[in-house]
């Protein structure tokens, strides 16, 4: 895999788009009031069947590590706060690039054996955020 950095820029660009979306996840996890509204955005397979679906969780892994309970966040979705950690560093990194126009590395060439293994890192961690969540809930019983 190769990166370079291309030269900076100061111009409103998808990176800002993305930016927004993070920022705005972030404060609505961290102000919004989530436990006011009691299961009124919970799961619809889980609603329905009583199974957690590959992403239950995020939303209170979001508020709970928006809050910097981070345990607790853990425990409802292993996956849901490795997300929002990424959202954050991803947010810090764009407003210093932006702050200080700072370069935004550009991929250059990923090889075919790189592609395959992003894949299925990827896949392997939403398989096992699922595999998580079943023995969380059918084994162990809790729910979080």
């Amino acid at each position: 895999m190769q990166l370079r950095w291309s030269p900076g820029r100061r111009r409103f660009g998808i990176g800002e788009v993305y930016l927004g979306i993070g920022l705005l996840a972030i404060a609505t996890a961290r102000f919004f009031p989530f436990e006011a509204l009691g299961n009124a955005f919970a799961c619809p397979l889980y609603s329905t069947t009583g199974v957690p679906c590959f992403t239950c969780g995020f939303t209170r892994a979001f508020v709970r590590s928006a809050h910097l309970h981070f345990s607790g966040a853990f425990e409802v979705s292993p996956l849901g706060t490795m997300v929002f950690l990424f959202v954050v560093a991803y947010c810090v990194y764009d407003l210093l690039r932006v702050a200080f126009d700072w370069p935004w590395p550009k991929l250059v060439e990923v090889s075919r054996f790189e592609r395959w293994t992003i894949r299925l890192a990827f896949l392997f961690a939403l398989f096992g955020n699922w595999a998580y969540l079943l023995v969380r809930h059918f084994v162990i019983g809790d729910w979080g």
